[in-house]
């Protein structure tokens, strides 16, 4: 959670869960927690996923219950970010400068990809500027995971796209004008207007947050059944 405060509950990994039992699951974890004095934000949840599961839609899943009297929608109520551990790991090299843009988090730069990149210019752009702490990526879904994925391994903390598959991405324009460290309660405020309103809020904001002040988690998770 965030500042001291993290979800980090975890799931048997004996059984598969589906979406809703998933959400179900979190919630109750969440529910158990006792937040600091005087903090009332909701807690950041962070969720670990392999790099084919950085576009699962984790923030919509919905832990319905007929006997309750709202849905849980863990996106709409909790600042929700994915972090691949699996992409962060893939070259030691790039620890270093990981770290080090995450302590300028800050004062650091964005890069905005708004055209199809191949991973060698995106390599080339990035490798050595270690001021640039967050890329919001604006493509078609084609080129998409291939320039998110090469920017997390480079060790990009913070990188924004929209998962969708319409138009521009009205969700990455929006967020562009988020400081990079309010960007968890960013993508919440977001997903919030959708859910109320999809028609001015069509996107489907998808944030990658690699805290450096945190020891990179191993990953032990299996991806919930969907369809059950």
């Amino acid at each position: 959670m965030r500042r001291g405060r993290r979800a980090a509950p975890g799931l048997h990994r004996q059984r598969a869960y589906s979406a809703a039992e998933a959400a179900r699951e979190v919630l109750r974890v969440l529910d158990s927690l006792t937040p600091p004095a005087g903090d009332e934000r909701p807690p950041l949840v962070e969720v670990l996923v392999d790099r084919s599961g950085l576009n699962l839609p984790v923030d919509e899943w919905t832990a319905r219950d007929p006997e309750e009297l709202v849905p849980g929608v863990l996106g709409v109520e909790f600042p929700l970010v994915v972090h691949c551990p699996e992409l962060l790991r893939r070259h030691g090299r790039f620890t270093s400068h990981w770290r080090s843009r995450w302590n300028r988090l800050d004062s650091g730069k964005t890069f905005v990809v708004s055209e199809a990149m191949d991973r060698e210019t995106i390599y080339s752009r990035l490798v050595n500027q270690l001021d640039t702490v967050r890329v919001c990526v604006d493509v078609p879904p084609g080129p998409r995971d291939g320039i998110v994925q090469t920017c997390l391994a480079l060790g990009i903390p913070v990188v924004v796209w929209d998962r969708g598959r319409d138009g521009a991405a009205h969700a990455v324009r929006y967020m562009a004008e988020v400081a990079t460290r309010e960007m968890p309660d960013g993508v919440r405020d977001y997903r919030a207007h959708a859910k109320a309103s999809p028609p001015d809020y069509p996107g489907r904001p998808v944030l990658a947050w690699a805290d450096a002040d945190r020891t990179v988690p191993r990953l032990h998770l299996t991806e919930p059944q969907e369809s059950a």
